[in-house]
């Protein structure tokens, strides 16, 4: 992913230094994998359960490969899971009606920090058309939501350091996307690249993710 010129700008404008040297960017290298992150998910009948693949910075990276183990009265129709080229996989489990499943990865063919279970909530009916679930869901320190960028089917907010995705599907609760290095100044979503999906440009002053 490139950032465009206009958030470079920005970037080099937050410096702040009068000093006469060129101020350049210096490129992030962070395409080890740390760990794996499960998230809780809620649906009825089906649950997509979403897994991401994380680095240091807990963003998701593309690559390898997960199987999982499903308790108290779930089940899945197959436990081998590949991560896309966003760095999610998606974890299909039969969940019946009242009842709430543990998703738990049991191996990882990237890392052998395979991350804490999580939860599948199975639901009598669907959830009611609402835009978006309530904040109460997310970490008490990350409910201010001091930044707010438009996503794929979904919005990404920012507070301090972390970036949360909250989905648009109706009672879907959000996770986490990002634990940065910095506070952050401002967030910017666009199309980056050619893929499709909106991409997420992130920046304090001369740092841009």
């Amino acid at each position: 992913m490139r950032p465009s010129p206009q958030i470079l700008l920005l970037a080099l404008l937050g410096c702040g230094s009068e000093s006469s040297d060129t101020t350049r960017l210096q490129p992030i290298v962070a395409d080890d994998v740390m760990g794996i992150a499960l998230h809780d998910a809620v649906g009825e009948g089906t649950v997509a359960l979403p897994i991401r693949q994380v680095n240091t910075y807990g963003a998701a990276i593309p690559g390898g490969k997960v199987s999982i183990a499903v308790r108290n009265g779930g089940s899945i129709a197959g436990n081998q899971l590949e991560f896309d080229a966003t760095g999610y996989a998606t974890a299909l489990v039969e969940v019946p009606a009242g009842k709430v499943a543990e998703v738990q990865v049991q191996t990882a063919s990237e890392t052998d920090v395979l991350g804490r279970a999580a939860k599948a909530f199975g639901l009598g009916n669907t959830m009611p058309e609402m835009p978006l679930p309530a904040n109460f869901i997310v970490d008490t320190d990350d409910e201010s939501a001091d930044f707010i960028a438009p996503g794929t089917n979904g919005v990404a907010v920012g507070a301090g350091d972390k970036v949360w995705y909250v989905p648009m599907e109706p009672g879907q609760p959000p996770h986490p996307v990002a634990n940065l290095p910095f506070f952050i100044d401002g967030m910017w979503g666009n199309h980056i690249d050619d893929d499709g999906i909106l991409d997420l440009a992130i920046w304090a002053d001369t740092q841009v993710v």
